[in-house]
């Protein structure tokens, strides 16, 4: 049980598009330069890293959730207007640098991810944000490596090992269904595909 649990935790939505972005920079180190990049990867830490806890504990603070967990549908409203706004932005602010065309696209997706498990949430069907996030990184290696025209097959590899771990994870703790996991994988990937075709492709 502990290991299910340090799975969801080490490979916690939040922290998967943060470590996209430093992995897009070890690939391309002279995209630009180390400065700018130190202040986007600064920028990207404090949006999905700092400001997601600070939104936690003051929301739990004010009673408006009972857990930092967010187990509950109608609490997680909240919280994902704010992501939802905040990856948005960053897709927005990346969309102006063309090296970063990469890194907006995965934002956008994220971001339209979010709004779908949204509307879900609203009709009452739970899916899967921790499979949503595992499956953008698999498209983001994937995406990466059409724009680049390079042969990344070990990171692809290695990414839908770790997305199954994440799924077998979520299953194990009775966190999700398999359909759940399902919706999650399909939304997770749609998502990313249709921010490729605006950001990139159009």
């Amino acid at each position: 049980m502990k290991y299910f649990n340090f799975v969801s935790l080490l490979f916690h939505p939040l922290l998967l598009p943060f470590i996209a972005t430093l992995i897009f920079f070890r690939l391309e180190p002279n995209a630009i330069s180390t400065e700018l990049q130190l202040k986007i990867i600064g920028l990207v830490g404090s949006i999905t890293l700092v400001f997601p806890i600070i939104m936690l504990y003051v929301l739990k603070k004010s009673g408006m959730i009972q857990s930092y967990e967010v187990k509950n549908i109608k609490e997680r409203r909240t919280p994902f207007v704010y992501m939802i706004a905040l990856f948005l932005l960053l897709s927005y602010t990346f969309h102006k640098i063309q090296v970063l065309y990469v890194l907006s696209s995965l934002f956008l997706g994220c971001s339209l991810a979010l709004i779908v498990a949204l509307a879900l949430f609203s009709i009452g069907i739970k899916t899967s944000v921790h499979m949503i996030g595992a499956v953008s990184i698999v498209s983001f290696f994937l995406i990466y490596s059409v724009v680049y025209e390079t042969n990344n097959i070990h990171a692809i590899a290695i990414s839908i090992f770790i997305t199954g771990i994440i799924g077998q994870s979520r299953l194990h703790l009775k966190a999700h269904t398999f359909l759940e996991i399902v919706v999650g994988v399909g939304v997770g990937l749609g998502m990313q595909l249709l921010a490729y075709s605006y950001t990139i492709v159009s």
